[in-house]
């Protein structure tokens, strides 16, 4: 959520004189650390200039704007307006430093955008306030800030009040795209304080962290949303719809790493107390005649070069358009791409694709399905984007069924079937689902052999910036997204590292602020001595993110891949098979999700089991390092491989298709009471 339009910032540029933007000389140790987020160093550091007395005007106000705009990320905005006053006073044609660097591309870690954010807040409340009742002297965040903000908001309108929250909603999202959780949660509170919409509530339970500081951290968060939720349920807001406000998403609670299935359960409970319109279930209608194709759809607003697209565009575009009638319901919201053109040309003239529109799944559009009679309607991807989840509130088919593109059960009543493969399944496991659970025997995806994958892996890796160097030896990967790291993971990590060799992962560059946190757990936790034997440990890289084909040419330059847990590669295993790189993986570990790497390497993959798939911890380190000492055993374990790796990759129209159409079509006819054969 960007803050303010870009109509009020034109306006707020033509009432300023000509601008200034500070040297840098001084101010820029300071500024930098601040840009890393280093919240402490940059205040200490910009303050003792200030206080010196020493500074000129113009670096004076930049030092005062900047401090503001730190005072208002940490929740104070009252502090943050009085130090915008300040700013003003040095020098008054001066802008903060870092917003102005943002604003021309500068060097800020990837989170410019929260001090060009803040610069707008701490203005707007200046506004308001005329910067009084801040507390700069006493720390920006200091005590009491709601109890002085509801002072200074004494006998001023309405409109005064509903900027404050605005300003603090605004704020706190951009800090929860940035990955600034606590912080942002601090705003949406402040926000509900001040008389914020009761949206506001289910957005403060269900905004979590994505990398935790540790064991004892994700345990006492998850104990907290378990207790929030159960509030709601006994006190339920009052919302006349959803949004993405008061609908944010679970996406990253399965990341925890629990038994998810009360929990889900209870969050959709909350939400059918307090939502009065939300379950838009149809009329039900006559059943159609028997004999006709079954109507199936499917939904996901993945329908472009994404891991849900990989995994099952293959699949539904090789339906037979004779038994099945398929409708597919995608949206451009985040944009097409050439896998959306080809995806769309796949499925002919026999298939319907229905673009919803750029705002997304919504409760506004759910027509689009019910309204077309659908005998089964299968969401691909529940929980990865809240619009999906939105749809699933109501029955808009005879029969309802989730797909593991993002591998959460659904807690939704009207959710029958999930669907997964039996391949990946422990003994049982039926408790972590609300939903009927279907185990198929085939892979239950249709993967496309990645080939775009030998051109790059042809030619070697050449890094872009020092920071995408990799490690001079041998070292393994775990080419996941950050928030599979989970801290029961990180004895794994611990043990490669104590074995002497590096470890490198890869992270999303936008969100510098989750690898700095996973940064500092993994050195925390790391404490003193040498590795085994007292010889060297190695070091964490983390290398800025890449285009595919330099991450297939960092595959092929690692020793060995690690699948992390409790939580899973899928693509990425595919692709680093593909590459005839060893994945180990530990199928015991997983926690609430499919099993799939062990079901690609395993038994009822490509057969490595004994070679890649450990039964704890500590024997996936003890396979890992092993690999990693004896280059010969590892080399002849590529190179089987790449002799079995094509069992994995879909050829069109395989078994998979067949059996996932089959189920389909039986589910269907049963659904609609059809007797007729399939």
């Amino acid at each position: 959520m960007s803050f303010p339009t870009p109509p009020s910032f034109l306006v707020f540029l033509l009432l300023l004189p000509p601008l200034v933007f500070p040297s840098p000389t001084l101010l820029s140790p300071h500024l930098d650390s601040l840009c890393l987020c280093n919240f402490t160093s940059g205040k200490s550091g910009l303050s003792d200039l200030l206080l010196s007395g020493s500074l000129p005007p113009v670096l004076a106000s930049g030092a005062w704007h900047t401090l503001g705009n730190v005072a208002a990320i940490e929740g104070d905005l009252l502090t943050a307006a009085q130090l915008h006053g300040r700013g003003k006073q040095a020098e008054g044609k001066t802008l903060p430093p870092l917003a102005v660097r943002y604003q021309e591309g500068g060097w800020c870690n990837e989170v410019g955008d929260i001090f060009w954010v803040s610069s707008f807040a701490k203005y707007n409340v200046f506004q308001i306030t005329g910067g009084e009742g801040g507390t700069w002297g006493e720390g920006a965040g200091g005590g009491g800030y709601r109890e002085r903000m509801a002072e200074a908001l004494e006998g001023m309108d309405e409109a005064a009040r509903l900027k404050i929250i605005d300003v603090h909603v605004s704020l706190g999202s951009q800090l929860e795209d940035s990955g600034l959780v606590g912080y942002a949660r601090s705003h949406f509170a402040s926000a509900l304080h001040f008389g914020g919409g009761e949206d506001l509530k289910f957005k403060m339970v269900l905004t979590v962290p994505v990398v935790y500081e540790g064991k004892d951290h994700l345990e006492r968060t998850r104990r907290e949303m378990e207790e929030n939720v159960e509030a709601l349920l006994l006190s339920p807001p009052s919302l006349s719809t959803l949004s993405q406000l008061s609908y944010p998403g679970t996406f990253y609670l399965i990341y925890q790493g629990y038994s998810d299935a009360d929990l889900m359960r209870s969050i959709r409970e909350a939400y059918d107390l307090s939502v009065s319109n939300i379950d838009r279930t149809p009329p039900s209608l006559p059943p159609p005649p028997p004999g006709g194709r079954v109507k199936v759809g499917f939904v996901s607003s993945y329908f472009r070069r994404h891991s849900v697209c990989k995994l099952f565009c293959g699949m539904i575009s090789g339906l037979d358009d004779t038994v099945l009638d398929v409708t597919v319901f995608g949206t451009s919201k985040d944009g097409t791409d050439g896998f959306t053109d080809e995806f769309l040309t796949s499925l002919g003239e026999g298939k319907e694709y229905v673009d919803v529109g750029k705002r997304g799944l919504l409760l506004a559009n759910i027509g689009e399905a019910g309204d077309r009679d659908l005998d089964v309607l299968v969401y691909l991807d529940v929980g990865m984007d809240s619009g999906s989840s939105m749809w699933g509130f109501s029955r808009l088919a005879r029969v309802q069924v989730s797909m593991w593109g993002h591998p959460s059960t659904t807690g939704f009543k009207y959710m029958d079937y999930f669907i997964t493969g039996d391949r990946y399944e422990p003994d049982g496991g039926y408790e972590r689902f609300t939903e009927q659970l279907v185990r198929l025997e085939g892979k239950s995806f249709e993967f496309p052999a990645p080939l775009w994958m030998d051109e790059a892996l042809s030619t070697p890796y050449v890094p872009k910036t020092p920071s995408h160097e990799l490690p001079e030896g041998e070292f393994a990967l775990v080419p996941q997204s950050l928030q599979k790291f989970h801290p029961d993971f990180d004895g794994v990590i611990r043990g490669i590292l104590s074995g002497g060799y590096d470890v490198v992962a890869i992270y999303d560059k936008k969100k510098p602020m989750w690898m700095q946190s996973l940064r500092r757990r993994l050195v925390q936790g790391l404490g003193e001595g040498g590795g085994d034997g007292g010889g060297r440990v190695g070091e964490v890289r983390f290398i800025p993110g890449v285009d595919r084909y330099d991450f297939a040419r960092i595959v092929k330059s690692s020793a060995v891949v690690v699948d992390p847990f409790p939580f899973g590669g899928g693509v990425t295993t595919l692709e680093a098979i593909y590459a005839c790189r060893a994945v180990v993986t530990c199928g015991e570990c997983q926690g609430n999700v499919p099993r799939l790497a062990e079901g690609m390497v395993g038994d009822e993959g490509i057969g490595m089991g004994r070679e890649l798939v450990a039964g704890d911890g500590e024997e996936l380190v003890e396979m890992v390092l092993g690999l990693m000492r004896d280059g010969e055993r590892r080399r002849k374990v590529e190179g089987e491989i790449c002799e079995r790796r094509g069992e994995l990759y879909g050829r069109g129209g395989g078994e998979e298709i067949k059996e996932w159409q089959d189920w389909l079509e039986r589910v269907g006819r049963e659904a609609r009471g059809d007797g007729s054969e399939p």
